[in-house]
């Protein structure tokens, strides 16, 4: 068995998003499926400082737990939701997300490629 704690996102993370005003996020892979690299389902725990972080349409679904902080999330265009700690979040197929960190943020998210 296997359990992670809070203080294993400081180890082995990698940085991934930068806001459009220059805020960095993070995230550490928990799990990664077998099989090839762009079609594996993964795993993780992402955490931003505040900022606007905007992703195209992709061709893969997310889910994820807000587990502290808040956001305003907009999805596809659709209205702008304030997200906080214990929201889950859906994010289609092909859909474009951005995130608006208020508050020092992190998720524990699951991707899952087209398929």
């Amino acid at each position: 068995m296997t359990i992670y704690q809070r203080i294993d996102d400081e180890a082995g993370r990698s940085e991934a998003a930068v806001a459009t005003n220059g805020a960095r996020s993070w995230r550490r892979m928990i799990w990664v499926d077998e099989g090839e690299a762009d079609a594996a389902a993964k795993v993780a725990v992402w955490s931003a400082q505040p900022g606007l972080y905007a992703y195209p349409a992709r061709p893969l679904a997310e889910s994820f737990v807000v587990m502290e902080g808040e956001a305003d999330c907009r999805i596809a265009g659709g209205d702008v939701r304030r997200i906080g700690p214990g929201d889950i979040v859906n994010v289609p197929v092909n859909a474009p997300i951005s995130l608006e960190v208020l508050k020092p943020f992190r998720k524990f998210a699951m991707v899952v490629p087209k398929a």
